[in-house]
């Protein structure tokens, strides 16, 4: 486990199928008709009233609550990532660079870059990170239409942290971290300016260890970072204090964690009681279904 920052609790994690965000040869949509193309789309954005699906190849539709038929969008260019930037605006990354596509007036200006932009990520500040082919990554202004570009190097190539694929990742306190491509992990500095490197090594301090690739990774809800590399999995979170601990019965083993609709978590122990906590509050399920302070066997 690592630790980077201030208390932020960890609970859950959320995971979307890519799958069912494609069209398959044929679209459809339950506004007033069905909607059929040969066109496969492979990107899909929603806004306030509005859907819009994308191909690589630069076709596209713009989907509308209240209009039955969908506009046809086309970019003549190849599309390789699509996000959704603020109010009617998407920012849609392509070979030529970054289009800013109004998809209420289909006004679109173009943000352009030497080399193809293969992804973005919008962060809470609505600026754009753009991956492109070329090392590093690109801090993208969109009110003039211009990109830095950023990496870093370490000091030290025994304490440097790369990744098979590059990234960027804002936290919940809305620094970015991540890993541009052919760099190191660190995160960009506000007031400098740059990207710093940072030193990534796991906890206890006296036993600290440098992790020195990341292989795969997945951001939480909490937007903590769990990777896999050259120790198993890993949990990044920028938190001191990331768990709490709940004795629910003392000397007894937990076999069972749940959650209902209203969030309560639900434990249930090997020796036979059955505890809820609701907002940090613990009680335990009697066999005649009321609630005891004291730990009580529900069930054997």
């Amino acid at each position: 486990t690592l630790s980077l920052h201030d208390a932020l609790p960890i609970w859950g994690a959320m995971v979307v199928e890519p799958a069912a965000l494609h069209t398959a040869q044929t679209a459809s949509t339950a506004l007033s008709s069905t909607f059929c193309t040969t066109v496969v789309c492979e990107f899909m954005v929603p806004l306030a009233g509005k859907t819009v699906l994308a191909a690589p190849k630069g076709e596209g539709f713009i989907f509308s609550s209240s209009r039955g038929q969908p506009l046809q969008l086309n970019l003549d260019t190849a599309i390789d990532d699509i996000k959704y930037l603020e109010g009617q605006t998407v920012a849609v990354a392509t070979s030529q660079g970054i289009w800013l596509l109004d998809v209420s007036s289909h006004n679109k200006r173009l943000i352009p870059t030497t080399d193809a932009v293969k992804s973005i990520v919008v962060d809470s500040r609505r600026r754009i990170w753009a991956m492109t082919e070329a090392d590093g990554v690109l801090l993208v202004d969109t009110n003039s239409l211009t990109a830095k570009h950023l990496t870093a190097v370490a000091t030290d190539p025994l304490h440097q942290t790369r990744s098979e694929v590059p990234f960027v990742h804002e936290d919940a306190f809305g620094t970015i971290w991540g890993v541009p491509r052919g760099g190191v992990f660190g995160y960009y500095d506000e007031h400098a300016g740059c990207w710093v490197p940072y030193r990534l090594q796991t906890l206890p301090s006296w036993a600290a260890t440098d992790l020195p690739v990341i292989n795969k990774f997945f951001f939480d809800r909490q937007q903590n970072i769990w990777f896999t590399g050259a120790r198993d999995l890993t949990l990044l979170t920028f938190s001191m204090q990331p768990f709490r601990r709940l004795s629910v019965v003392s000397n007894q083993e937990a076999r069972a964690v749940t959650t209902d609709h209203l969030n309560r978590i639900w434990v249930g122990m090997a020796s036979g009681e059955l505890a809820v906590i609701d907002h940090g509050k613990m009680a335990y399920l009697s066999p005649n279904a009321s609630l005891s302070d004291s730990p009580v066997v529900f069930s054997k």
